[in-house]
Protein backbone atom coordinates (compact mmCIF):
# COMPACT_ATOMS: atom_id res chain seq x y z
CA UNK A 1 0.00 0.00 0.00
CA UNK A 2 2.84 2.37 0.88
CA UNK A 3 4.56 1.73 -2.44
CA UNK A 4 1.36 2.51 -4.35
CA UNK A 5 0.90 5.76 -2.42
CA UNK A 6 4.50 6.73 -3.16
CA UNK A 7 4.02 5.98 -6.85
CA UNK A 8 0.82 8.02 -6.98
CA UNK A 9 2.51 10.91 -5.18
CA UNK A 10 5.46 10.67 -7.59
CA UNK A 11 3.12 10.69 -10.60
CA UNK A 12 1.36 13.78 -9.25
CA UNK A 13 4.66 15.58 -8.73
CA UNK A 14 5.72 14.60 -12.26
CA UNK A 15 2.55 16.10 -13.74
CA UNK A 16 2.82 19.27 -11.67
CA UNK A 17 6.47 19.71 -12.61
CA UNK A 18 5.79 19.33 -16.34
CA UNK A 19 2.67 21.51 -16.46
CA UNK A 20 3.98 24.35 -14.27
CA UNK A 21 6.43 23.92 -11.35
CA UNK A 22 5.12 27.16 -9.76
CA UNK A 23 1.84 25.41 -8.93
CA UNK A 24 3.53 24.10 -5.74
CA UNK A 25 2.93 27.57 -4.26
CA UNK A 26 -0.81 26.78 -4.08
CA UNK A 27 -2.66 24.48 -1.70
CA UNK A 28 -4.01 22.26 -4.54
CA UNK A 29 -1.19 22.00 -7.08
CA UNK A 30 -2.30 18.69 -8.61
CA UNK A 31 -5.89 19.89 -9.06
CA UNK A 32 -4.65 23.10 -10.70
CA UNK A 33 -2.23 21.22 -12.98
CA UNK A 34 -4.96 18.82 -14.18
CA UNK A 35 -7.46 21.60 -14.88
CA UNK A 36 -4.93 23.77 -16.72
CA UNK A 37 -3.68 20.81 -18.78
CA UNK A 38 -7.22 19.71 -19.70
CA UNK A 39 -8.29 23.23 -20.68
CA UNK A 40 -5.11 23.86 -22.67
CA UNK A 41 -5.29 20.69 -24.74
CA UNK A 42 -9.04 21.01 -25.20
CA UNK A 43 -8.40 24.37 -26.84
CA UNK A 44 -5.54 22.81 -28.85
CA UNK A 45 -7.91 20.05 -30.06
CA UNK A 46 -10.56 22.62 -31.07
CA UNK A 47 -7.93 24.68 -32.88
CA UNK A 48 -6.67 21.56 -34.69
CA UNK A 49 -10.22 20.72 -35.80
CA UNK A 50 -10.69 24.29 -37.03
CA UNK A 51 -7.45 24.20 -39.04
CA UNK A 52 -8.27 20.83 -40.64
CA UNK A 53 -11.87 21.65 -41.57
CA UNK A 54 -11.99 25.41 -42.09
CA UNK A 55 -8.54 26.82 -42.79
CA UNK A 56 -8.61 25.83 -46.47
CA UNK A 57 -7.58 27.89 -49.50
CA UNK A 58 -9.34 27.57 -52.86
CA UNK A 59 -8.13 28.84 -56.23
CA UNK A 60 -8.91 28.20 -59.89
CA UNK A 61 -6.42 26.20 -61.95
CA UNK A 62 -6.58 25.11 -65.59
CA UNK A 63 -5.26 22.16 -67.53
CA UNK A 64 -5.01 21.92 -71.32
CA UNK A 65 -5.32 18.34 -72.53
CA UNK A 66 -7.69 15.71 -73.86
CA UNK A 67 -9.73 13.37 -71.65
CA UNK A 68 -7.00 10.98 -70.53
CA UNK A 69 -4.66 13.86 -69.75
CA UNK A 70 -7.33 15.57 -67.64
CA UNK A 71 -7.85 12.38 -65.65
CA UNK A 72 -4.12 12.07 -65.04
CA UNK A 73 -3.94 15.72 -63.96
CA UNK A 74 -6.75 15.20 -61.47
CA UNK A 75 -5.23 12.03 -60.02
CA UNK A 76 -1.81 13.63 -59.51
CA UNK A 77 -3.31 16.76 -57.97
CA UNK A 78 -5.34 14.71 -55.51
CA UNK A 79 -2.30 12.60 -54.77
CA UNK A 80 -0.67 15.84 -53.58
CA UNK A 81 -3.45 16.37 -51.03
CA UNK A 82 -5.67 18.71 -53.09
CA UNK A 83 -9.44 18.58 -53.48
CA UNK A 84 -10.65 19.10 -57.05
CA UNK A 85 -14.00 19.87 -58.67
CA UNK A 86 -14.90 21.02 -62.19
CA UNK A 87 -15.61 24.73 -62.53
CA UNK A 88 -15.84 25.28 -66.29
CA UNK A 89 -14.78 23.39 -69.48
CA UNK A 90 -13.83 24.92 -72.82
CA UNK A 91 -13.08 23.34 -76.17
CA UNK A 92 -10.07 24.58 -78.16
CA UNK A 93 -9.92 23.70 -81.85
CA UNK A 94 -7.81 24.90 -84.74
CA UNK A 95 -8.83 25.19 -88.34
CA UNK A 96 -7.50 26.72 -91.54
CA UNK A 97 -9.29 29.86 -92.66
CA UNK A 98 -10.12 30.78 -96.26
CA UNK A 99 -6.98 32.92 -96.36
CA UNK A 100 -4.82 29.94 -95.35
CA UNK A 101 -4.21 31.05 -91.75
CA UNK A 102 -4.36 28.68 -88.79
CA UNK A 103 -7.09 29.95 -86.48
CA UNK A 104 -7.70 28.99 -82.85
CA UNK A 105 -11.31 28.83 -81.75
CA UNK A 106 -12.50 28.54 -78.13
CA UNK A 107 -16.02 27.76 -77.04
CA UNK A 108 -17.72 26.53 -73.86
CA UNK A 109 -18.42 22.83 -74.01
CA UNK A 110 -20.17 20.13 -72.06
CA UNK A 111 -18.28 17.00 -71.02
CA UNK A 112 -20.00 13.63 -71.35
CA UNK A 113 -22.44 12.87 -68.56
CA UNK A 114 -20.31 9.99 -67.22
CA UNK A 115 -17.36 12.37 -66.75
CA UNK A 116 -19.04 14.42 -64.00
CA UNK A 117 -21.24 11.80 -62.38
CA UNK A 118 -19.16 10.50 -59.50
CA UNK A 119 -16.78 7.55 -59.71
CA UNK A 120 -15.15 6.38 -62.92
CA UNK A 121 -14.91 2.74 -63.98
CA UNK A 122 -11.75 1.26 -62.48
CA UNK A 123 -11.06 -0.86 -65.56
CA UNK A 124 -11.09 2.32 -67.67
CA UNK A 125 -8.79 4.54 -65.57
CA UNK A 126 -6.47 1.60 -64.91
CA UNK A 127 -5.16 1.93 -68.45
CA UNK A 128 -4.67 5.68 -68.15
CA UNK A 129 -3.02 6.44 -64.82
CA UNK A 130 0.77 6.38 -64.58
CA UNK A 131 2.24 5.51 -62.13
CA UNK A 132 -0.30 3.11 -60.66
CA UNK A 133 -0.06 4.53 -57.12
CA UNK A 134 -2.33 7.40 -58.27
CA UNK A 135 -5.04 5.01 -59.48
CA UNK A 136 -7.12 5.28 -56.30
CA UNK A 137 -7.27 9.07 -56.72
CA UNK A 138 -8.62 8.72 -60.26
CA UNK A 139 -11.34 6.27 -59.26
CA UNK A 140 -12.97 9.03 -57.20
CA UNK A 141 -14.25 10.52 -60.47
CA UNK A 142 -15.19 14.18 -60.82
CA UNK A 143 -18.14 16.38 -59.90
CA UNK A 144 -19.19 19.94 -60.66
CA UNK A 145 -18.32 22.62 -58.13
CA UNK A 146 -21.24 24.22 -56.31
CA UNK A 147 -20.79 27.75 -57.71
CA UNK A 148 -20.28 26.91 -61.40
CA UNK A 149 -21.58 29.08 -64.30
CA UNK A 150 -23.45 26.09 -65.78
CA UNK A 151 -23.97 22.37 -65.27
CA UNK A 152 -26.25 21.44 -68.17
CA UNK A 153 -26.41 22.21 -71.88
CA UNK A 154 -29.46 24.38 -71.28
CA UNK A 155 -27.68 26.46 -68.63
CA UNK A 156 -24.60 26.69 -70.85
CA UNK A 157 -26.64 27.90 -73.83
CA UNK A 158 -28.44 30.47 -71.69
CA UNK A 159 -25.19 31.83 -70.26
CA UNK A 160 -23.34 32.02 -73.57
CA UNK A 161 -26.22 33.03 -75.83
CA UNK A 162 -26.02 29.98 -78.06
CA UNK A 163 -25.79 26.19 -78.08
CA UNK A 164 -22.74 24.66 -76.39
CA UNK A 165 -20.57 22.11 -78.12
CA UNK A 166 -19.80 18.69 -76.73
CA UNK A 167 -16.33 18.41 -75.27
CA UNK A 168 -16.20 14.97 -76.93
CA UNK A 169 -14.29 13.32 -74.12
CA UNK A 170 -13.58 9.65 -74.88
CA UNK A 171 -16.19 7.35 -73.40
CA UNK A 172 -14.94 4.52 -71.16
CA UNK A 173 -13.39 1.88 -73.38
CA UNK A 174 -14.02 3.94 -76.51
CA UNK A 175 -11.68 5.57 -79.00
CA UNK A 176 -10.37 9.11 -79.14
CA UNK A 177 -12.59 11.44 -81.19
CA UNK A 178 -11.25 12.07 -84.69
CA UNK A 179 -11.01 15.87 -84.43
CA UNK A 180 -7.71 17.38 -85.61
CA UNK A 181 -6.07 19.97 -83.39
CA UNK A 182 -8.54 19.46 -80.55
CA UNK A 183 -7.71 20.07 -76.89
CA UNK A 184 -9.76 20.75 -73.79
CA UNK A 185 -9.19 23.41 -71.18
CA UNK A 186 -10.82 22.46 -67.96
CA UNK A 187 -10.86 24.93 -65.11
CA UNK A 188 -10.90 23.31 -61.68
CA UNK A 189 -11.50 24.71 -58.23
CA UNK A 190 -8.48 23.48 -56.31
CA UNK A 191 -8.83 23.42 -52.52
CA UNK A 192 -5.86 22.88 -50.24
CA UNK A 193 -6.30 22.19 -46.52
CA UNK A 194 -3.60 21.57 -43.90
CA UNK A 195 -2.92 17.90 -43.27
CA UNK A 196 -3.68 16.46 -39.83
CA UNK A 197 0.02 16.49 -38.94
CA UNK A 198 0.43 20.11 -40.06
CA UNK A 199 -2.68 21.20 -38.16
CA UNK A 200 -1.54 19.45 -34.95
CA UNK A 201 1.91 21.04 -35.27
CA UNK A 202 0.46 24.53 -35.72
CA UNK A 203 -1.96 24.08 -32.81
CA UNK A 204 0.78 22.76 -30.50
CA UNK A 205 2.83 25.85 -31.34
CA UNK A 206 0.20 27.88 -29.47
CA UNK A 207 0.07 25.52 -26.48
CA UNK A 208 2.60 27.39 -24.32
CA UNK A 209 0.91 30.75 -24.89
CA UNK A 210 -2.50 29.23 -24.18
CA UNK A 211 -1.23 27.63 -20.98
CA UNK A 212 0.06 30.95 -19.62
CA UNK A 213 -3.20 32.74 -20.42
CA UNK A 214 -5.42 29.96 -19.05
CA UNK A 215 -3.30 29.69 -15.89
CA UNK A 216 -3.79 33.39 -15.14
CA UNK A 217 -7.55 33.20 -15.75
CA UNK A 218 -8.12 29.94 -13.83
CA UNK A 219 -5.97 30.90 -10.84
CA UNK A 220 -7.79 34.21 -10.56
CA UNK A 221 -11.25 32.58 -10.77
CA UNK A 222 -10.44 29.72 -8.37
CA UNK A 223 -8.91 32.09 -5.79
CA UNK A 224 -11.81 34.49 -6.19
CA UNK A 225 -14.24 31.63 -5.45
CA UNK A 226 -11.99 30.43 -2.57
CA UNK A 227 -11.55 27.04 -4.24
CA UNK A 228 -7.79 27.64 -4.39
CA UNK A 229 -5.47 29.39 -1.95
CA UNK A 230 -1.92 30.63 -2.28
CA UNK A 231 0.60 29.40 0.29
CA UNK A 232 2.24 32.34 2.07
CA UNK A 233 4.27 32.92 5.25
CA UNK A 234 1.09 32.75 7.32
CA UNK A 235 -0.36 29.66 5.62
CA UNK A 236 -3.23 29.70 3.11
CA UNK A 237 -4.04 33.09 1.64
CA UNK A 238 -7.12 34.16 -0.29
CA UNK A 239 -6.97 36.32 -3.39
CA UNK A 240 -7.25 39.56 -1.41
CA UNK A 241 -4.70 38.44 1.17
CA UNK A 242 -2.26 37.35 -1.53
CA UNK A 243 -2.68 40.64 -3.40
CA UNK A 244 -2.25 42.62 -0.17
CA UNK A 245 0.84 40.61 0.78
CA UNK A 246 2.36 41.13 -2.67
CA UNK A 247 1.65 44.86 -2.49
CA UNK A 248 3.22 45.14 0.95
CA UNK A 249 6.26 43.18 -0.24
CA UNK A 250 6.66 45.52 -3.21
CA UNK A 251 6.37 48.57 -0.94
CA UNK A 252 8.94 47.18 1.52
CA UNK A 253 11.26 46.41 -1.37
CA UNK A 254 10.88 49.93 -2.74
CA UNK A 255 11.51 51.47 0.72
CA UNK A 256 14.63 49.34 1.22
CA UNK A 257 15.89 50.40 -2.19
CA UNK A 258 15.29 54.09 -1.45
CA UNK A 259 16.99 53.73 1.94
CA UNK A 260 20.04 52.13 0.34
CA UNK A 261 20.23 54.88 -2.25
CA UNK A 262 19.92 57.57 0.42
CA UNK A 263 22.64 55.92 2.51
CA UNK A 264 24.95 55.64 -0.52
CA UNK A 265 24.37 59.33 -1.33
CA UNK A 266 25.17 60.31 2.28
CA UNK A 267 28.43 58.33 2.23
CA UNK A 268 29.42 59.87 -1.08
CA UNK A 269 28.61 63.37 0.23
CA UNK A 270 30.77 62.80 3.34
Amino acid sequence: MVDIEKKIAGAKKFLIRHVNPKFIHYDKPFFLAVIVALCTYTVVAVLTFFLVTMDCKTKLVSNFDAGDGQINFLAHARGGGLKMCLHEPELYTTFTSASGLEVLRTQPCMPPEWFVKGKWASNYVDGIIHPKKFLKFAEEGLEWCEDVPFKTKEECAKKNGGPCADCEQPAPGGKQPAVGGQVYRMTFAQTECPTNVQAIGIALGYANHLEVFLTLVLVFLFMLCRVLHQLGPNGKESLCQAAKGQLEADIDKAIDKDAKVAATDAVNAA
